[in-house]
């Protein structure tokens, strides 16, 4: 038995090679090989004479903007080893760090191509040398990485296990063991399709093996067969209602619809139930009457003012939100809580106040296994109403089946490629929002938006509604939910202490760093790291935080004054019960993993060499030089006035505090690459207090319903953004699924 260890960026998608040859003029030929990306095909397209490349174009058009997209325009520009005249034989494709799930499709493609060009069409593998291959890989935590252990064959995968999690979410990387891993042994193949919510981790263990085999002295681009994937048609009939999507508000929607007695089906389109609420603390709750979410007794604050409270909220969405549905949270939201706990068997901490707001009114999830477990007995305890109620996973719902102005049903698509026509009276759509669809938050929110969330949340029946039932929208250009920056592609390199792979990071969450966005302005005070991220929005697709080699110097020698908690808790290395109680645990595992401060960045030279390949860190030895790297024109202007504002001490444009103005001074200058991290997006269809969907004339579509972060947009303002006063978006999922629940089922029995 032979172990193999490699430390290798992960992300990475298998593909099924599509492959064509055709004459050109001459002797020249043209060839195209394509390959799954992280979001779709990566196709290149070479023409070749007498064994020298004559061009090599590579498209892909649904890689993630920023990341994927950089691969593809570095491997155009002849960056990544491929350029016209060389010999085709010998020619390689690099891998772009930061962006290995389309480095790793295009190097698949790019030896299909190879091997079209010298005539090879040879079905048969490259022999292995047998033996145990142990990947360390990265999945879908930012810094943390995990371990696959593959056993290889002279010509097969026999076995592939997940012998450390590392930093990632148990629940979800269970999918991938559970559902990914058997299906690339029973097909012997790579190409087998990522599993929906667990599309990073699914990329981690298809880049581990695709390690092994190349380690194993075979050729990773033959293990790439073909899936077929199944025609059948499967109709569903006789349901009341039909749930779309199973996080937080699909449960909360199931529940109540079975509790007034309709039949329900469910369909969700990850491996597993929860969604992006299976990743959040907890709701909002106002004035909940069960005793477990009591807080003591003549807490200041508690009961809240509901009328006082309204009129806050109205003020702070600037008149924008719709009074009737505040309403909902200020009369429904407590009792939603009890209901889950009382009759659901949902356990909640006391109330207490959230960030820097006074209310009383945020709960947290009190798990003592967890979320996702508690959504999954309540869903099988619902399923025992009614025998027709069931759920079904991996499941995408593609289309809303209407008649005569009437839903009467959704069409969908299983992992296996089996269509499903599911017949209903009432369809909810709880999706999650269109976070993970950049064509629709560009159209929408005017910047392509980075997930902390969930990509599955893309939007697909939000758009079909619009573009098909004329569905209105309200409040849709809201930013985004973001409680954490950092750069636009991550620092994954295993030649950098662990911990100090997130300094890039904590720089662009500092609040005594100048940050401007893409034309060189200054966007927000700064004097929270909360203000940074929440308004990174504002600086449009990507911010600059800028320094100088005297705050690298500084770094160097005595560490970061300031790492932003949220970069430590986000990747799970730092509990977040931690930072309240010192006494709390750290596994040693974990300790390697949290950047802290004051503690020197010997490494940052070697960072900043990493971050200038990756695109996301710019070095200039003058600020014009620097403004014009990064197309920052306004850049050196806006350096001028804010270190003379640093030296009076006081910031007449922002107000920033004159603690945190730092002059940006030294001999080089650094622009690092930073965007926000969202949740998910906030605006989405109008409703009304019953959750129904309006048309653009103000009109209920029959049948229609859509809540959670599909419609949350009623809460807020464009102008405004999110309001941190404490689990909104997971209190009108939970609230807002509930009425919809309960009025599908009331529409469906008439």
């Amino acid at each position: 038995m032979k172990k193999l260890v490699s430390l290798s960026m992960a992300l990475a998608l298998g593909a099924s090679i599509l492959q064509g040859c055709g004459s050109k003029t001459g002797s020249a030929k043209e060839f195209t090989a394509s390959s799954k990306g992280f979001g779709g095909d990566v196709t290149i397209t070479a023409i070749v004479e007498n064994g020298k490349i004559l061009s090599a174009t590579a498209e892909g058009k649904s890689e993630t903007e920023g990341k994927g997209s950089l691969a593809i325009d570095s491997f155009n520009n002849g960056e990544l080893g491929v350029k016209s005249g060389n010999d085709i034989a010998s020619s390689s494709v690099d891998s772009l760090s930061g962006a290995t799930v389309t480095s790793s499709a295009l190097q698949t493609a790019w030896k299909s191509i190879i091997k079209q060009a010298a005539g090879n069409t040879d079905s048969k593998k490259t022999t292995m040398k047998e033996g145990t291959y142990t990947e360390t890989v990265y999945g879908n935590n930012y810094s943390r990485p995990f371990e696959v252990t593959v056993t290889l064959g002279k010509d097969s995968i026999d076995d592939i296990q997940v012998t450390d999690i590392g930093g990632e979410t148990q629940e979800i990387i269970q999918t991938v063991i559970d559902n990914l891993i058997p299906r690339i042994k029973s097909n012997q193949s790579l190409a087998v399709d990522s599993i929906t919510g667990a599309t990073a981790s699914s990329g981690g263990v298809k880049t581990a093996v695709k390690n092994a085999i190349d380690e194993a002295g075979g050729d990773s681009s033959e293990w790439y067969d073909e899936i077929q994937y199944k025609s059948d048609i499967v109709e569903l009939d006789g349901y009341d209602t039909i749930v779309v999507g199973l996080g937080g508000t699909g449960v909360s929607a199931f529940l109540s619809a079975s509790d007034a007695g309709a039949s329900v089906i469910g369909v969700e389109a990850a491996a597993k139930v929860g969604g992006t609420s299976a990743t959040v603390g907890g709701p909002m709750a106002i004035n909940p009457k069960n005793p477990s979410v009591q807080p003591e007794s003549g807490t200041e604050g508690y009961p809240i003012d509901t009328d006082a409270f309204e009129k806050q909220w109205i003020k702070d969405t600037n008149g924008d939100a719709k009074k009737e549905c505040i309403d909902i949270m200020m009369n429904d939201s407590g009792s939603t809580l009890d209901w889950m706990i009382e009759d659901h068997g949902f356990s909640f901490t006391p109330l207490s106040s959230f960030m820097i707001y006074p209310y009383i009114l945020y709960s947290e999830y009190d798990i003592q296994n967890t979320i996702t477990q508690m959504y999954v007995n309540a869903l099988d305890e619902a399923c025992k109403k009614n025998e027709k109620n069931k759920y079904l996973t991996e499941v995408k719902a593609e289309k809303i089946l209407s008649e005569n102005g009437k839903i009467t049903g959704i069409e969908a698509r299983g992992a296996d490629g089996t269509i499903y026509k599911i017949h209903a009276k009432s369809v909810i759509l709880a999706t999650g929002g269109f976070g993970g669809n950049a064509e629709l938050t560009k159209k929408y929110t005017g910047t392509k938006m980075n997930l902390y969330g969930m990509y599955q949340n893309d939007g697909t029946m939000l758009a079909y509604a619009v573009e098909n039932l004329n569905a209105d929208t309200y409040n849709i250009g809201t930013a985004g939910i973001t409680h954490l920056a950092r750069t636009t592609v991550d620092l994954k390199d295993s030649s950098v202490t662990p911990s100090h792979q997130k300094t890039l990071d904590a720089i662009v969450d500092s609040t005594d760093v100048l940050h401007v966005d893409e034309k060189g302005n200054r966007f927000t005070q700064g004097d929270r790291a909360e203000d940074i991220t929440e308004n990174a929005h504002k600086a449009g697709d990507y911010f600059w935080s800028i320094v100088s080699d005297e705050y690298m110097n500084d770094i160097k020698e005595n560490g970061l004054n300031q790492v932003y908690m949220m970069l430590n808790v986000q990747d799970g290395s730092l509990p977040i019960m931690a930072m309240i109680d010192p006494s709390v645990e750290i596994p040693e595992e974990n300790a390697k993993y949290i950047l802290k401060e004051n503690d020197p960045i010997t490494d940052i030279d070697k960072i900043i060499s990493i971050g200038e390949k990756m695109g996301i860190v710019v070095e200039a030895d003058s600020l014009e030089e620097l403004a014009e790297k990064t197309g920052a024109t306004d850049l050196k202007e806006t350096v001028e006035k804010y270190n003379s504002y640093a030296k009076d001490g006081n910031d007449p444009e922002f107000n920033k505090d004159k603690e945190n103005l730092k002059e940006v001074s030294g001999k080089k200058y650094y622009a690092i690459k930073g965007t926000g991290y969202s949740y998910s997006t906030c605006g989405g269809l109008n409703v009304n207090e019953n959750i129904e969907v309006l048309d653009k004339d103000g009109n209920v579509i029959p049948g229609l319903y859509a809540a959670g972060t599909d419609s949350m947009g009623v809460l807020l303002s464009e102008t405004t953004g999110y309001i941190d006063y404490g689990g909104i978006d997971h209190g009108w999922c939970l609230t807002s699924g509930k009425i919809a629940g309960e009025n599908a089922a009331k529409y469906a029995s008439k």
